[in-house]
């Protein structure tokens, strides 16, 4: 499949012609049988210069790996897990990045699956070198980006921690000790209201999911911690929309 061609299809889903729209809509449903499909649309995704078509390419993607993750080949579920990890690091566009991150928590949630039932197996089997990875990748790349001394990459880190905890809560907290002393590093620290947020996001997550006594002391020394974040995080905002309102007026 060449992208020019998916591009274009693409394209015609955005033109006001009703009959162009449902023949893209066709076109694209039988596109997506073929075997590089998926690949195409990252490709797009990546490279494409027109948003309005890295977002399309971006919805379809999610909806294929969503509705398709059995019949998807594991070269191609762990080929568009590097390239989506390896493209976050430097995408740029905010919608964009939004998109990347539902998508990996997407392929991220299937991981999880895979290893559950492979647990559930309990097979003495040695995995083959084609299977899954799992979660090393997500870890190895959060923790790197979370001990940046870089705000921006530590930012990134947060987001993509968020990312599994809203996807894959149950997982993430397995990892509880270390998840609770970055959390709380990050609510007392505040490097900055993105990390703030998103140790927020983490926690509340993962407080959907606790149903063991053992939590409960931890979650009860981190409400305070949270309340001064909340506070500190409402300062800020109400300090933005002022400045924002003084820039208007100018």
């Amino acid at each position: 499949m060449q992208s020019a061609t998916l591009i274009h299809w693409l394209g015609q889903l955005t033109e006001p012609d009703t009959e162009k729209v449902k023949q893209a809509t066709k076109q694209l449903q039988n596109l997506s049988l073929t075997n590089d499909f998926l690949l195409q649309l990252f490709h797009i995704l990546r490279s494409e210069q027109n948003d309005q078509i890295r977002t399309l390419a971006s919805v379809l993607l999610r909806r294929k790996l969503s509705k398709s993750s059995t019949t998807i080949s594991k070269d191609v579920h762990e080929t568009l897990k590097h390239l989506l990890l390896e493209q976050i690091q430097i995408e740029t566009n905010q919608r964009i990045r939004k998109s990347l991150f539902e998508l990996i928590g997407t392929i991220a949630k299937q991981d999880l699956q895979h290893e559950i039932i492979e647990k559930k197996k309990k097979s003495s089997k040695k995995q083959n070198k084609n299977e899954i990875t799992g979660w090393k990748e997500y870890l190895h790349l959060c923790g790197t980006l979370v001990q940046s001394t870089d705000l921006k990459q530590l930012e990134l880190g947060m987001y993509l921690f968020a990312t599994l905890a809203t996807y894959c809560a149950r997982f993430v907290l397995e990892h509880w000790p270390h998840t609770f002393n970055l959390v709380s590093t990050m609510l007392k620290t505040r490097p900055s209201t993105v990390v703030c947020e998103q140790a927020l996001i983490i926690l509340t997550n993962l407080v959907k999911v606790f149903h063991q006594k053992q939590y409960i002391q931890t979650i009860v020394d981190l409400v305070p911690i949270a309340n001064e974040a909340m506070q500190y995080l409402f300062v800020n905002l109400k300090v933005i929309e002022k400045d924002l309102m003084n820039f208007s007026s100018s």
